[in-house]
């Protein structure tokens, strides 16, 4: 009986353990939604609560302020300007805007191309639903709202169009003071743009600070004409483009990331560049071009300086003429093009550490200028013309080629030998599946709710990921739950087996009475006689 109640009090106790830590657990990640404020949750209804009329806008966000902060409201502070309407709460500043025309019907000639990000934060880029599009006798150009927890850092943020005329600029950045930057400031920031697709024809984009953009497949449409294509990011940005099912036929493409930002864009259909597919990295970043088909005529990929990785993967088939590949600077950095596809040549130059791989773009020629101790991965069907430094390696992804050499002083035509290890070694260590396995090529849509931003600073504190289930993921806990000296499994067999022994345990009592019963009905005795088991 001893044993029993022992058993009982762990029981009890384990049970009154988890339930206190599930408790602070769920405190915990409530004060976590709070305090650091742009959630995706709120980012959604916010969304919501923006497409309502100015009134029904003020107290719905109102009203859900109060529901979300958990707290009385103050007085809100608002600005009559026509572009803007700026609430305060005291912990959490948001700011609409609107940019409208003057008319009702826009000519077809007024397009606006270029986006403009240069703030930090996260940014979320989407068409404006066609039902919002117009405001009486106006059109709505594009809807603007920010949110943050910080109001020094949300009164920075400036919207502007920079031109009424053909091929405006929409800017959104932070604003200066007598053309000088601000001091540093830390919070949460989070911007959503709605841009109306019958004005907005995004051709160019620019990314700066430390923004981390992620551009919906809506913005985009299948895209036809002579326009170029450019999208370029710098700092520490990160920008993410979905284009999903469409297709792009352009004059030309050009890509570029700069400093320590990332470019990614995904496609599941054609890009094609009639004259030109252009890709530059110039810094320590990446640049991630992953489509189905790619078509153009020249291929052209650059890595300057600091190490700078380029990766483009056609998934279906690739058709360049000519494919222009360099790696320059000490640092190295690397270049890989994937995807079957053929091309008639094919020219590298390296310096340095750099290496360029395109082992399944068949070219009939391919021109190598290999110094210092850069390597190359290349698919020559024809011909392989060699000059620069004896240290470069080389290898050949299917057959050895007929080989000239033009090195100082010699020139002669021969078989190099085959470097195999180095061979296996960048086909099993893919640059591009590396990159794509990373979690900062990933877009952080669902990956990461909450950022912490620092509008001077790139130096960012460990972040506390929360899904959009608004549950925390905290990867110091490895998996376990330590209580009592017990991690969760060892926690969860024990809590078994004292179950499977309490049940056992019932039915014997079960049983013991009914015998008891049976042994009354039978003798109509009213003693308690032993029952044996």
């Amino acid at each position: 009986m001893t044993g029993m109640r022992v058993l009982l009090v762990t029981i009890g106790a384990l049970s009154c353990v988890f339930s206190a830590v599930d408790a602070w657990r769920d405190a915990e990640d409530a004060d976590i939604l709070v305090k650091r404020g742009a959630v995706r949750g709120l980012s959604s209804r916010l969304t919501e609560l923006l497409m309502a009329s100015d009134d029904e806008e003020t107290e719905a966000i109102d009203e859900f302020v109060d529901e979300f902060l958990d707290d009385d409201v103050g007085d809100a502070d608002e600005n009559d300007d026509d572009d803007s309407d700026e609430q305060n709460d005291g912990a959490l500043r948001y700011k609409p805007w609107t940019i409208r025309s003057r008319r009702s019907s826009l000519s077809s000639a007024f397009t606006v191309y270029t986006l403009d990000l240069h703030l930090p934060g996260r940014v979320f880029v989407r068409a404006l639903p066609s039902q919002y599009t117009k405001e009486g006798d106006h059109t709505v150009l594009a809807k603007i709202f920010v949110v943050g927890a910080s109001p020094e850092l949300v009164n920075l943020v400036d919207v502007a169009l920079t031109s009424v005329k053909e091929a405006s600029a929409l800017r959104v950045g932070l604003e200066t003071t007598d053309h000088k930057p601000h001091g540093a400031l830390t919070g949460n920031l989070l911007v959503e743009v709605f841009l109306n697709t019958q004005v907005f024809s995004v051709r160019s984009m620019r990314v700066g600070s430390s923004a981390q953009v992620v551009v919906d497949k809506s913005v985009f449409r299948n895209s036809y004409g002579s326009q170029p294509f450019a999208f370029s990011t710098v700092d520490h940005a990160q920008l993410f483009l979905d284009v999903d099912r469409q297709s792009f036929y352009l004059s030309s493409m050009a890509f570029t990331a700069q400093n320590a930002s990332t470019l990614v864009m995904t496609s599941t259909n054609t890009l094609q560049g009639s004259s030109a597919v252009t890709m530059q990295q110039e810094g320590s970043g990446a640049l991630v071009i992953n489509a189905n088909h790619l078509d153009t005529s020249q291929l052209k990929a650059s890595v300057l300086n600091n190490g700078g990785v380029i990766c483009m993967k056609a998934t279906s088939s690739m058709q360049a003429s000519t494919i222009n590949a360099q790696v320059l600077g000490a640092a190295g950095g690397a270049i890989e093009i994937r995807g079957n596809g053929q091309c008639s040549s094919e020219t590298l130059t390296l310096e340095g550490t750099g290496s360029v791989l395109t082992p399944g773009i068949k070219c009939s020629a391919v021109i190598g200028s290999l110094e210092d101790s850069s390597s190359a991965l290349v698919n020559p069907t024809y011909s392989f013309e060699y000059k620069g430094s004896q240290f470069a390696r080389v290898a050949y992804a299917d057959r050895r080629p007929t080989v000239m050499f033009g090195m100082p002083g010699r020139s002669f035509r021969g078989s190099p030998t085959l470097d195999p290890s180095f061979a296996q070694e960048d086909a099993s260590h893919s640059v591009c599946g590396k990159l794509l396995a990373s979690s900062v090529i990933q877009s952080p849509a669902e990956r990461v709710t909450v950022v912490t931003i620092a509008a001077t600073a790139p130096d960012f504190p460990p972040p506390v990921n929360v899904s959009t289930q608004g549950q925390r993921e905290d990867s110091s806990a490895n998996g376990s739950v330590h209580m009592l000296g017990l991690n969760a499994v060892q926690a969860s067999i024990l809590v078994f087996l004292a179950s499977a022994w309490m049940l056992h345990y019932l039915l014997q009592c079960c049983d013991r009475r009914q015998r008891r019963q049976t042994y009354r009905s039978i003798t109509g005795s009213t003693d308690d006689a032993p029952v044996y088991v």
